[in-house]
């Protein structure tokens, strides 16, 4: 907007999917359309929301818009006593992490997760109902796999 003082704020939630995004804002000086570069969204370095957030205040001068991306996931559920076989975690293999405790109260599944946050961009930790939380350090999306869960259900879904 050209109008001083006029803010508006927007949230976007649930991205789910993988793909490229286009964006074209309309009209931004009551005529002229501004259509930005193309943004890949994965859970690859160099690529996701935080590309995107990027792109657009590179543009703001243009546009008037500003973006701030975080990439959050919280479990569904605490973290359950147990084993993960074959976690994998944005493409990298963390391998099988036995003996989770309840509510990850050891620090086991974290501490294994956080090891590999320069490679995956995801660190861990996880709050006061004992869940999950997956944090992208560099706005990528987050992708997680695991072969098989025993002793309870996943905390990872």
């Amino acid at each position: 907007s050209d109008k001083i003082g006029q803010v508006r704020i927007a949230t976007g939630t649930l991205i789910t999917a993988s793909g490229d995004i286009s964006l074209t804002f309309k009209q931004v000086d009551g005529v002229n359309d501004v259509t930005l570069e193309s943004v890949k969204v994965s859970s690859s370095a160099g690529t996701g929301i935080g590309v995107l957030a990027e792109v657009i205040n590179k543009n703001s001068n243009r546009t008037g818009v500003k973006a701030y991306a975080s990439v959050i996931t919280t479990s569904d559920v605490a973290v359950q006593s147990g084993s993960l076989s074959n976690l994998t975690l944005n493409g990298i293999h963390l391998g099988n992490i036995a003996d989770i405790k309840k509510n990850d109260s050891d620090g086991r599944l974290v501490v294994a997760i956080n090891a590999v946050t320069s490679e995956t961009g995801v660190e861990a930790y996880t709050d006061q109902k004992g869940r999950l939380n997956l944090r992208s350090i560099d706005g990528r999306g987050i992708e997680i796999k695991t072969d098989s869960v025993s002793n309870g259900p996943s905390a990872l879904t």
